[in-house]
This record gives structure tokens, sequence and C-alpha cells, in this order.
């Protein structure tokens, strides 16, 4: 009788080596996974958040320029008033003088008293509620917001602080031009100028227009 004999073959020292190691590739590649999917994620929210914000600074920069543009264009419409209003009671004073050169008379009323007179020697500002120019000593005085108006009034009620500030200058012109029968430059210029910060930064818009006697 042939004996039996029982081999037993075991995986014990196998199986638990290979199944550790896979664990261990599987905990490896699950969190590459995750940071490539969380840096995916940061990149794909912080650009359109930093878009937005660039787009709201853009807006606000240029809200802000166009109200500057519209505070210099009125600087120069009251300097040209100044002029119209200098012709228009130079004609009524003289219209019924013969030989008066009324252009000529107003143009030099315009030049030559204040308030046009000391903003070509210094810088003005211009306040809408006084209805007038005033010279500036040293800097000029930042506007306020009162009733729809910018002045330069900050004792108003309801006046609130703008960062805007108005400066007003009427030049003599380079190369100078001809000059009339009193000695007035017959082209002069005015230059209305706003300055503001924006975020820490200055910014700046001037107009500038060339005046001439009326003819």
């Amino acid at each position: 009788m042939i004996p039996i004999t029982h081999k037993r073959i075991s995986y014990e020292s196998e199986l638990p080596r290979a199944s550790l190691e896979s664990r261990r590739l599987g905990r490896g590649f699950t969190l590459i996974e995750t940071l490539v999917a969380i840096a995916i994620v940061a990149l794909a929210v912080v650009g359109p958040l930093y878009t937005a914000d660039r787009a709201a600074v853009a807006a606000q920069l240029s809200n802000e320029e166009l109200t500057a543009s519209y505070l210099a264009q009125e600087g120069i419409e009251y300097v040209r008033a100044l002029r119209d209003n200098a012709y228009l009671s130079t004609y009524n004073a003289y219209r019924n003088t013969p030989g008066a050169n009324i252009p000529a008379i107003a143009w030099n009323a315009f030049l030559n008293t204040n308030p046009v007179s000391s903003c070509r020697t210094g810088t003005c500002s211009y306040d809408p509620i006084a209805g007038q120019l005033s010279v500036c000593t040293g800097s000029c005085q930042e506007l306020y917001l009162a009733d729809g108006y910018y002045t330069t009034e900050s004792g108003l009620a309801n006046a609130a602080w703008t960062p805007y500030t108005r400066s007003i200058q009427v030049q003599n012109i380079t190369p100078a031009p001809p000059t009339d029968a009193q000695g007035n430059p017959v082209d002069v210029q005015a230059v209305s100028t706003v300055t503001w910060d924006f975020h820490g930064t200055p910014h700046t818009v001037s107009i500038a227009e060339d005046l001439t006697p009326w003819q």
C-alpha cells in the first residue's frame, strides 16, 4: 500500500504583501488626484474673480474720469461765460457811442479786471454755488458734493467730500499772438485741470480752449 502524503501550499506570505503594496499605491494615487483637482478648482475660481475685480476697478476709474472731464469742462464754460458777459456789458454801455470799438473794449475788460486778471498771474478755483473764481492760496481747495453741485464750500448742509480738486488758469499762448491797440494778446488759452487720487495713484484731466475777442 502506497502511503499518501499531503503537500500544503501556503500563500499567506505573498497575499498580505501584495495587498499592502496595492493599498499603498491606491492611497498615493488618490492624494495626487486630490491635489490636482484642488489646483484646477482654485484656478477656475480665482481667474474669474480676478477678472471681475479688475473689471470693477476699471469701471470705477472710468466713472471718475468721466466726472473729472465734466468738472474740467464746467470750468472752461464759466471762463467763456465771463468773456461773453464782458462783451454784453460793454455793448450795452457803448452801443450808442459812435466809433467805439466794442470788441476791443470788452476784451480789455475781460483780461484786465478781476477775476480773470488774477487767474492770469495765478491759479484759481471755481465755485458754481458762489458763481465766482477765487485765487488759490497754495493749492486749490478740494471739491465737495452738495445738492448736486461740486463746490469748494465744505460747510454746506449735506456736503460730502470728493477726491477732486479743480484749478483754472488763463494763459498767454506761446508763441505770442499779435496784440490789439491796448497791448492785449488777441488770443489766450483757458486751462481747466481736475486732479484726484484713485487707489493711491494720482490722475489728471485737463481741458484747454483758445479764447479770442468777439468780432
